[in-house]
Protein backbone atom coordinates (compact mmCIF):
# COMPACT_ATOMS: atom_id res chain seq x y z
CA UNK A 1 0.00 0.00 0.00
CA UNK A 2 1.52 3.32 -0.94
CA UNK A 3 0.97 6.81 -2.22
CA UNK A 4 3.09 9.22 -4.19
CA UNK A 5 0.91 12.31 -3.77
CA UNK A 6 3.62 14.38 -2.14
CA UNK A 7 2.73 16.29 1.00
CA UNK A 8 -0.86 15.11 1.37
CA UNK A 9 -2.95 12.00 1.68
CA UNK A 10 -6.50 11.66 0.38
CA UNK A 11 -9.63 9.88 1.49
CA UNK A 12 -9.04 7.01 -0.94
CA UNK A 13 -5.49 6.31 0.19
CA UNK A 14 -4.79 7.17 3.80
CA UNK A 15 -1.74 5.92 5.73
CA UNK A 16 -3.68 3.08 7.37
CA UNK A 17 -4.02 -0.69 7.15
CA UNK A 18 -6.06 -3.41 8.81
CA UNK A 19 -5.06 -7.07 8.63
CA UNK A 20 -7.12 -10.06 9.72
CA UNK A 21 -4.72 -12.64 11.13
CA UNK A 22 -6.96 -15.70 11.57
CA UNK A 23 -9.42 -15.57 8.69
CA UNK A 24 -12.11 -13.01 8.04
CA UNK A 25 -12.40 -10.54 10.88
CA UNK A 26 -15.74 -9.28 12.09
CA UNK A 27 -16.75 -6.31 14.20
CA UNK A 28 -16.56 -8.29 17.46
CA UNK A 29 -14.46 -11.34 16.67
CA UNK A 30 -11.20 -12.28 15.01
CA UNK A 31 -7.55 -11.36 15.38
CA UNK A 32 -6.80 -7.98 13.85
CA UNK A 33 -3.64 -5.91 13.45
CA UNK A 34 -4.26 -2.25 12.61
CA UNK A 35 -1.58 0.32 11.86
CA UNK A 36 -1.21 3.90 10.75
CA UNK A 37 1.48 6.53 10.34
CA UNK A 38 1.61 9.95 11.96
CA UNK A 39 2.30 11.35 8.50
CA UNK A 40 0.26 12.62 5.56
CA UNK A 41 2.92 12.70 2.85
CA UNK A 42 4.21 9.94 0.58
CA UNK A 43 3.96 6.70 2.52
CA UNK A 44 4.48 2.99 2.03
CA UNK A 45 3.40 -0.17 3.82
CA UNK A 46 5.05 -3.42 2.73
CA UNK A 47 3.87 -6.78 4.11
CA UNK A 48 6.13 -9.83 3.94
CA UNK A 49 5.45 -13.35 5.18
CA UNK A 50 8.58 -15.46 5.62
CA UNK A 51 9.06 -19.23 5.32
CA UNK A 52 8.04 -19.63 8.99
CA UNK A 53 4.73 -17.89 8.20
CA UNK A 54 5.74 -14.85 10.26
CA UNK A 55 4.50 -11.46 9.16
CA UNK A 56 6.83 -8.50 8.76
CA UNK A 57 5.37 -5.01 8.32
CA UNK A 58 7.65 -2.33 6.88
CA UNK A 59 6.14 1.12 7.17
CA UNK A 60 7.28 4.67 6.64
CA UNK A 61 7.94 7.36 4.11
CA UNK A 62 7.71 6.21 0.52
CA UNK A 63 11.24 6.59 -0.87
CA UNK A 64 9.82 7.74 -4.22
CA UNK A 65 10.67 11.45 -4.64
CA UNK A 66 11.43 11.69 -0.94
CA UNK A 67 15.13 12.44 -0.78
CA UNK A 68 16.35 14.62 2.06
CA UNK A 69 19.82 16.15 2.25
CA UNK A 70 20.91 16.70 5.82
CA UNK A 71 23.61 19.03 7.03
CA UNK A 72 26.14 17.64 9.52
CA UNK A 73 24.44 16.95 12.88
CA UNK A 74 21.02 17.79 11.44
CA UNK A 75 18.28 15.40 12.53
CA UNK A 76 15.50 14.07 10.37
CA UNK A 77 12.71 12.38 12.28
CA UNK A 78 10.83 9.67 10.46
CA UNK A 79 7.07 9.38 10.97
CA UNK A 80 5.75 7.61 14.03
CA UNK A 81 4.14 4.23 13.38
CA UNK A 82 1.12 3.49 15.55
CA UNK A 83 -0.40 0.05 15.72
CA UNK A 84 -2.71 -2.04 17.82
CA UNK A 85 -3.73 -5.68 18.09
CA UNK A 86 -7.14 -7.04 18.92
CA UNK A 87 -8.38 -10.58 19.39
CA UNK A 88 -11.94 -9.24 19.67
CA UNK A 89 -12.36 -8.01 16.10
CA UNK A 90 -12.17 -4.71 14.23
CA UNK A 91 -14.35 -2.84 16.69
CA UNK A 92 -11.95 -3.42 19.58
CA UNK A 93 -9.00 -2.35 17.43
CA UNK A 94 -10.81 0.89 16.63
CA UNK A 95 -11.63 1.44 20.31
CA UNK A 96 -7.97 0.80 21.20
CA UNK A 97 -6.94 3.66 18.91
CA UNK A 98 -9.67 5.92 20.29
CA UNK A 99 -8.58 5.20 23.86
CA UNK A 100 -4.94 5.86 22.97
CA UNK A 101 -5.76 9.12 21.18
CA UNK A 102 -7.87 10.40 24.07
CA UNK A 103 -5.15 9.51 26.56
CA UNK A 104 -2.04 10.69 24.68
CA UNK A 105 -2.95 12.93 21.72
CA UNK A 106 -6.10 14.94 22.39
CA UNK A 107 -5.91 17.74 24.96
CA UNK A 108 -8.21 16.82 27.85
CA UNK A 109 -9.22 13.82 25.77
CA UNK A 110 -11.21 12.07 28.47
CA UNK A 111 -13.20 15.15 29.45
CA UNK A 112 -16.79 15.70 28.36
CA UNK A 113 -16.86 17.53 25.03
CA UNK A 114 -19.30 20.14 23.87
CA UNK A 115 -21.58 19.06 21.03
CA UNK A 116 -21.86 20.96 17.77
CA UNK A 117 -24.56 21.13 15.11
CA UNK A 118 -23.21 22.11 11.69
CA UNK A 119 -25.97 23.16 9.29
CA UNK A 120 -24.21 21.78 6.19
CA UNK A 121 -25.73 18.30 5.92
CA UNK A 122 -29.18 19.61 6.82
CA UNK A 123 -29.25 22.51 4.35
CA UNK A 124 -26.23 22.50 2.04
CA UNK A 125 -26.55 25.88 0.26
CA UNK A 126 -30.35 25.97 0.58
CA UNK A 127 -31.11 27.97 3.73
CA UNK A 128 -32.47 31.24 5.03
CA UNK A 129 -32.83 32.77 8.48
CA UNK A 130 -36.03 30.85 9.24
CA UNK A 131 -34.46 27.46 8.41
CA UNK A 132 -31.39 28.24 10.48
CA UNK A 133 -33.40 29.40 13.49
CA UNK A 134 -35.48 26.19 13.22
CA UNK A 135 -32.25 24.16 13.24
CA UNK A 136 -31.16 26.05 16.35
CA UNK A 137 -34.51 25.22 17.99
CA UNK A 138 -33.98 21.55 17.16
CA UNK A 139 -30.43 21.77 18.50
CA UNK A 140 -31.71 23.14 21.81
CA UNK A 141 -34.24 20.31 22.03
CA UNK A 142 -31.45 17.76 21.48
CA UNK A 143 -29.19 19.39 24.06
CA UNK A 144 -26.60 20.57 21.53
CA UNK A 145 -24.13 23.15 22.87
CA UNK A 146 -23.00 25.01 19.73
CA UNK A 147 -24.28 25.85 16.25
CA UNK A 148 -21.99 26.28 13.25
CA UNK A 149 -23.12 28.14 10.14
CA UNK A 150 -21.22 26.53 7.29
CA UNK A 151 -20.74 27.42 3.63
CA UNK A 152 -23.09 29.60 1.58
CA UNK A 153 -23.69 32.58 3.88
CA UNK A 154 -21.45 35.10 2.13
CA UNK A 155 -21.12 37.22 -1.02
CA UNK A 156 -23.71 39.46 -2.64
CA UNK A 157 -22.35 40.26 -6.07
CA UNK A 158 -21.50 36.61 -6.72
CA UNK A 159 -23.39 34.69 -4.01
CA UNK A 160 -22.10 31.29 -3.01
CA UNK A 161 -25.14 29.15 -3.80
CA UNK A 162 -23.26 26.13 -5.12
CA UNK A 163 -19.81 24.61 -5.00
CA UNK A 164 -18.86 26.01 -8.41
CA UNK A 165 -18.99 29.63 -7.28
CA UNK A 166 -16.13 31.50 -5.66
CA UNK A 167 -15.62 31.82 -1.96
CA UNK A 168 -17.00 35.33 -1.77
CA UNK A 169 -16.23 38.56 -0.06
CA UNK A 170 -17.20 37.58 3.50
CA UNK A 171 -20.22 39.92 3.48
CA UNK A 172 -23.47 38.25 4.52
CA UNK A 173 -25.66 37.30 1.57
CA UNK A 174 -28.64 39.66 1.86
CA UNK A 175 -30.99 37.19 0.12
CA UNK A 176 -30.37 34.48 2.73
CA UNK A 177 -29.54 36.58 5.78
CA UNK A 178 -31.32 39.94 5.43
CA UNK A 179 -30.71 40.75 9.10
CA UNK A 180 -27.06 39.62 9.03
CA UNK A 181 -25.14 37.16 11.14
CA UNK A 182 -25.75 39.33 14.20
CA UNK A 183 -29.42 38.29 14.06
CA UNK A 184 -28.42 34.61 14.20
CA UNK A 185 -25.95 35.30 17.00
CA UNK A 186 -28.70 36.95 19.03
CA UNK A 187 -31.02 34.00 18.33
CA UNK A 188 -28.24 31.64 19.47
CA UNK A 189 -27.71 33.58 22.67
CA UNK A 190 -31.44 33.66 23.46
CA UNK A 191 -31.56 29.89 23.03
CA UNK A 192 -28.33 29.45 25.00
CA UNK A 193 -26.63 27.62 22.12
Amino acid sequence: IDTKLGARANMFCSPFFQLALDGKSEENQGEVLVGTLGWTGNFSFVFEVDNKNELRVISGINPYASEYSLKPNEIFRTPDFYFTYSFKGKGQASRNFHDWARKYQVKDGNQTRMTLLNNWEATYFDFDEAKLVKLMDDAVELGVDMFLLDDGWFANKYPRSGDHQGLGDWDETADKLPHGIGYLTEADQRKKV
